[in-house]
């Protein structure tokens, strides 16, 4: 469907209708959940705490042995930041800090080369 028909067949909608749609979607759809839900409560400091957290426990974990070092973790997290349009400046600190904890995770540990090719394309 394209733009200009969903628009067509949105305006030829009455109110109560376009809201049960809308409802509907809330429902069914997490992404447009997590969208409506940060539109009305941007939170922004606890979601950018949350990732934080979430990233230095991937490579520093708190329940396991050993450090799963998954660099896709802070990507998921900074693409969805990025859907979001959360403030730039609060996706380039997720992305420094995701930077800074690799940074001390291999002076800590033995990593290979393609550890530090990951982090580069990052």
């Amino acid at each position: 469907m394209s733009r200009r028909a969903l628009k067509k067949y949105l305006t030829g909608l009455k109110k109560p209708e376009l809201e049960e749609q809308m409802v509907d979607l809330y429902d069914r759809f997490p992404a447009v959940k997590q969208y409506y839900d940060f539109v009305f409560n941007p939170r922004e400091d606890k979601w950018v705490q949350e990732a934080k957290v979430k990233i230095s426990n991937e490579y520093f974990p708190l329940k396991r042995k050993k450090a799963r070092a998954r660099r896709s973790v802070a990507q998921k997290y900074i693409k969805q930041f990025l859907k979001l349009g959360m403030a730039p400046y609060l996706i380039a600190d997720v992305m420094l800090y995701n930077l800074e904890v690799a940074q001390s995770f291999s002076r800590e540990r033995n990593v290979p080369d393609s550890f530090y090719k990951s982090m580069l394309n990052s």
